[in-house]
């Protein structure tokens, strides 16, 4: 479970980067989700005691990274959404 917390982490904050692109705005819903996802397998990995205690860590601290990171593209296109609407 570590290990699959650090890949998400990584996966995460890989994709919450590229979001800031306006073309591919829509990766941060994904990169948001994969962050919960590092969340929880990391929060996992942390309660079971498991030997890969720092993939656990390390997956655990990138999902959170990556869901801050994510949560700004993600409101930037819901205001631009709603103001193209409103026009």
């Amino acid at each position: 479970m570590g290990i699959v917390s650090l890949v998400l982490g990584l996966l995460s904050i890989i994709l919450a980067c590229v979001s800031f692109n306006i073309f591919v705005g829509y990766l941060s819903i994904v990169a948001l989700v994969l962050g919960i996802c590092g969340i929880v397998f990391g929060g996992i990995t942390l309660s079971k005691k498991l030997n890969f205690h720092g993939c656990g860590v390390a997956g655990l601290v990138l999902g959170i990274i990556s869901t801050v990171f994510s949560f700004i593209p993600a409101i930037i296109w819901i205001i631009a959404i709603v103001a193209a609407s409103a026009a």
